[in-house]
């Protein structure tokens, strides 16, 4: 029998034997008992052949091994082939603690000890194990149509294959995880013999899906797809610890009261915190994310669009996104709306009370590129660019107002004649044909109310200038909607404005 040396032979016990010395074959029909070293079993029927020295048990099979943690094996009928050195198992099923592992047929192949130390399932493949704790359980089970084993020295299964369908569906109060691909490797060398790590190989696709909460919820379900992805498990082997692309990936966030949010990346890591929820996420190579507009957005609403380098995302218990940095050739659309920066740092708002979450965004550059942000209506240059969401709480002035801090260059183009209520204009000054130049220190620019303030610049004064037109002032402030055009200089005012066929009007003032 497997698990026993030449030495230490197997005892049999039955009412009943049939021998045929010259055939060299002991038959039965009857019930059986046997032991052998670390283990026991019982059957129905045998049959015996010295020859070729094989075993049949019949029916009704069980076979318990005592090793570091029991394990029962349960089939139909088993036959053991001794030349071959192989177990052939009908219908059986493994049977551990919290575990249970069943198939159509399986094979053991053993080694000159008549030790396992490989072998395959193969059919319906079903195994199901419970876990957690009391007050959280959790199930996992798992399907496949083949699955190939590797053993250890104690009979211990280090490593397994598994082919034709695989998927995993573990369920618990802390949520749902799901797994799919055409091939899953698990390394099986975890403590107490758990999972250590998984790779799912062609089409894989897992799925996080947050509890069920009542009323309205920001959680959303997570789903990550790749040619391969690969798994790596917390000690014990129940919650994930980490998982990674092995080749370009996609990452969706959906459901919950948030946007959608999409993210495709050459490799994607994320790094989970309890209860399998994802802590962090990296992407590198081709970095692009896709986010939908609010639900409270007007219909038509453009969507979000970043591209960069890598990426690096940190979100709270709810899996909502906290703050996400992107590295490295940053660029941003949002309908006309547009920008470029070599790194860009999203922050939520926190402590928000509405049902989506609305933030900042922070462009800083490089030496000799500096981040800018344009629409049809203008564009800023400048060292550091802060913009909010076009979601941002209409309420609050702070969060509707894009900032540009250290060398400002800006330009704002003339009106056009399908200007929209509330979009900037350029007739301030004396020529409604030529875009506003700004160079300052700070601009302040409330994008709902057309609303621009400079500070500083150039020798202290920020310098304003619409053709020949010029305006200097410590701080200027621009009001140029479609039903006002207010310009206040500041401080040190000196202005020089120019009229056809007249000599040039400077004036120097306070205000």
């Amino acid at each position: 029998m497997p698990g026993a040396p030449p030495s230490e032979p197997t005892v049999i016990t039955t009412t009943g034997l049939l021998y045929d010395q010259k055939k060299g074959t002991a038959t039965t029909d009857r019930p059986l008992q046997f032991e052998f070293r670390d283990g026991s079993g019982t059957a129905t029927g045998a049959a015996y052949n010295s020859t070729d020295g094989t075993v049949w048990l019949k029916s009704e099979v069980v076979i318990h091994l005592e090793r570091d943690r029991p394990v029962d094996i349960h089939a139909a009928e088993l036959h053991y082939l001794q030349k071959e050195h192989q177990v052939q198992l009908n219908r059986p099923e493994f049977r551990r603690e919290g575990q249970a592992l069943n198939s159509d047929t399986g094979t053991l192949f053993l080694d000159e000890k008549q030790q396992a130390k490989s072998g395959f399932l193969d059919g319906n493949v079903h195994g199901n194990m419970e876990g957690g704790t009391p007050e959280k359980p959790r199930t996992t089970e798992f399907w496949s149509s083949h699955l190939d084993l590797t053993l250890n020295e104690k009979q211990q299964v280090t490593a397994a294959v598994a082919t034709g369908n695989p998927h995993m569906d573990s369920r618990g109060s802390t949520g749902r995880s799901e797994g799919r691909a055409d091939r899953l490797e698990m390394d099986l060398t975890g403590e107490d013999n758990t999972l250590k790590q998984a790779q799912w190989k062609g089409g894989a696709k897992m799925v996080f899906t947050p509890p069920p909460a009542p009323g309205p919820s920001k959680a959303q379900t997570r789903i990550i797809t790749a040619e391969q992805i690969e798994i790596n498990m917390k000690d014990g082997g129940k919650e994930v610890s980490t998982a990674r692309t092995l080749t370009p990936g996609r990452v969706e966030l959906v459901g919950g009261t948030e946007p959608r949010r999409v993210m495709t990346a050459r490799q994607i890591w994320a790094d989970f915190g309890e209860r399998n929820t994802i802590h962090e996420m990296k992407a590198n190579g081709q970095v692009r994310t896709e986010s939908d507009p609010p639900s409270t957005a007007p219909a038509g609403s453009p969507l979000r669009i970043t591209t960069s380098d890598s990426l690096d995302a940190i979100f709270d218990n709810q899996q909502q996104l906290q703050k996400m940095s992107q590295t490295g050739a940053f660029q941003y659309h949002e309908g006309d709306r547009q920008a470029t920066a070599e790194l860009a740092v999203y922050t939520a708002t926190p402590g928000g009370q509405s049902s989506t979450t609305s933030g900042t965004t922070v462009l800083t550059g490089k030496p000799g590129t500096d981040p800018q942000v344009w629409d049809p209506q203008g564009r800023v240059i400048a060292k550091k660019i802060t913009m909010p969401d076009q979601k941002a709480d209409a309420m609050s002035d702070a969060n509707a107002e894009t900032t540009a801090e250290g060398e400002v260059r800006g330009t704002q183009m003339p009106a056009k004649k399908d200007d929209k209520p509330g979009q900037t204009h350029s007739a301030v000054l004396t020529d409604d044909k030529e875009p506003i130049h700004v160079l300052t220190d700070l601009l302040r620019w409330d994008r709902k109310t057309g609303l621009s303030h400079y500070q500083g610049g150039p020798n202290g004064r920020a310098r304003l200038w619409q053709g020949q037109d010029v305006i200097e002032a410590r701080t200027l402030d621009l009001e140029n909607t479609k039903d006002k055009k207010n310009l206040t200089g500041t401080g040190d005012v000196f202005s020089t404005l120019v009229q056809k066929d007249r000599d040039p009007l400077r004036v120097s003032s306070d205000r």
